[in-house]
């Protein structure tokens, strides 16, 4: 019979002679030799391999039923020791490849494990108040795992930055002043939100900016849902802003940097990329789904706050909306403040022009019908009748109607009309008073719903050209 000792005593008898000891420790396992007993120093098995740097007898003792939350005298578990080695091995600078590789294939594989035995994560919590380094941090927080198949390998799942998660972030940063959050709070919050570290230093530089940026982008409304939908915009204009970092594999690489040459490092890029691609691919589908359809039915969105409050309304300078009125409904839909806000000011300027316009063209029709209908053959067909008709060549005769087009389709020019200083000035994408890092940053957003309505604008003035040649045809 086998000692509740023994199985301690053999793994440091035998920590230097890795050949033998695996087979010993093999049949030990066979024998179903408790894993609980511990040393003077109040480790136990798991913890012994851990201090051992042996990733692949930390992964048997797994396998066989040790438990991670176990503690030693000093109240460390087989997680803390772990961890504790990693950040040693990473600060110290100590990038010998086996050395670094089996420390973070150790960390994995109990982190992997603490997950399944610990469904409530107090274990890693505890790891986590005791570690600093980033990228211990991350493997601490994220679902890697060993290989089953491949021995010595690493996975890595659910690592996706939450927009839904950020945009609540986003609430509260807006809500709080600049003093209140510091860089290590905002990195720890996108941790915990699913964000890997290349992520991590890209939106960080947005939140940080925020206080900044906020009023123009989201404007100061008291409106819940408003404040809920812009924060989502916010959320998803930075996530789909992360394109860039695609374009440039060495910004990924180099959140790495402290691995050296380590042969996980490709790794911790590979899932970091994978992750981005992903996170970018449901932003940008969020635009596309909710944003892109607000500015394809703008005209629409606009006409029908504007038209609302009366019966019978008309295209009248009596009914132009109140300033304010049209931009409050489109952040409540998501559009950012200030370009919100410059919506209205061009809603407002279509509609008094094309007031005007109508105004003109009705008074002209009205003049007309007083005209002799000699005048008005003479208008319309081009006929002079003072001579009679039979002095007219008839197969000669062209019709020249030129009636004014209806209501909306003599606001919707005006509307093109003037969205165009939007589109084409840059004013919408300064933001006075603002470093230029921070202003490049504001533009990278506002750019995104620029964009959009840009292709509106275009599609207002397709239809205006489309109607003239209709006319004209």
């Amino acid at each position: 019979k086998i000692h509740h000792q023994d199985l301690i005593h053999v793994l440091f008898r035998y920590r230097h002679i890795h050949e033998d000891f695996l087979p010993l420790l093999t049949l030990l396992l066979q024998y179903k030799v408790p894993l609980d007993p511990v040393n003077e120093a109040g480790n136990d098995a798991l913890m012994v391999a851990v201090c051992m740097n042996k990733p692949d007898i930390v992964e048997m003792l797994l396998k066989h039923g040790a438990v991670v939350g176990q503690k030693n005298i000093q109240g460390e578990n087989a997680l803390d020791l772990a961890a504790g080695f990693a950040e040693e091995a990473l600060d110290a600078q100590d990038l010998q490849f086996l050395s670094l590789d089996n420390r973070l294939l150790t960390l994995i594989s109990i982190a992997a494990a603490s997950s399944q035995q610990d469904q409530a994560g107090t274990v890693r919590e505890q790891a986590l108040n005791r570690t600093h380094h980033r990228i211990v941090r991350e493997l601490l927080r994220k679902e890697f795992f060993p290989s089953s198949e491949n021995s010595g390998q690493i996975l890595a799942r659910n690592l996706v930055l939450d927009p839904v998660g950020l945009s609540q972030l986003v609430k509260k940063l807006t809500a709080a002043t600049a003093e209140d959050w510091s860089h290590k709070e905002i990195e720890e919050n996108l941790l915990y939100l699913g964000a890997l570290l290349p992520a991590i230093d890209f939106v960080s530089t947005y939140l940080q900016a925020l206080a900044a940026m906020k009023v123009k982008l989201l404007g100061q409304s008291n409106a819940v849902d408003t404040t809920n939908t812009l924060a989502m915009s916010l959320s998803a204009g930075i996530i789909a802003t992360m394109e860039k970092l695609l374009l440039d594999p060495d910004a990924i690489n180099q959140a790495y940097t402290d691995l050296g040459q380590c042969n996980y490092r490709s790794l911790f890029v590979s899932a970091a990329t994978d992750s981005i691609i992903v996170a970018t691919a449901l932003a940008v589908n969020y635009e596309s789904q909710v944003l892109a359809p607000v500015f394809s039915n703008l005209f629409d969105h606009c006409l029908t706050v504007t038209t609302a409050p009366y019966v019978q309304p008309e295209l009248r300078l009596e009914q132009t909306p109140k300033p304010g009125v049209i931009a409050e409904k489109l952040m409540g839909l998501g559009i950012f403040a200030a370009l919100a806000e410059a919506i209205d000011a061009a809603w407002q300027e279509a509609w008094r022009s094309a007031s005007a316009v109508k105004t003109q063209r009705t008074q002209i029709a009205a003049t007309s019908s007083a005209a002799s209908n000699e005048a008005m053959w003479q208008e319309y067909f081009g006929l002079d009748l003072t001579n009679g008709i039979a002095d007219e060549p008839l197969d000669d005769i062209v019709l020249r109607f030129d009636l004014p087009p209806g209501d909306s389709d003599l606001l919707q020019q005006s509307f093109a009309s003037a969205l165009a200083p939007i589109i084409t000035k840059s004013d919408i994408l300064k933001l006075p008073g603002a470093s230029a890092e921070v202003n490049g940053l504001y533009a990278d957003l506002m750019h995104r719903q620029l964009n959009m309505l840009a292709q509106l604008q275009h599609g207002l003035r397709q239809a205006e050209a489309d109607d003239a040649l209709a006319v004209s045809t």
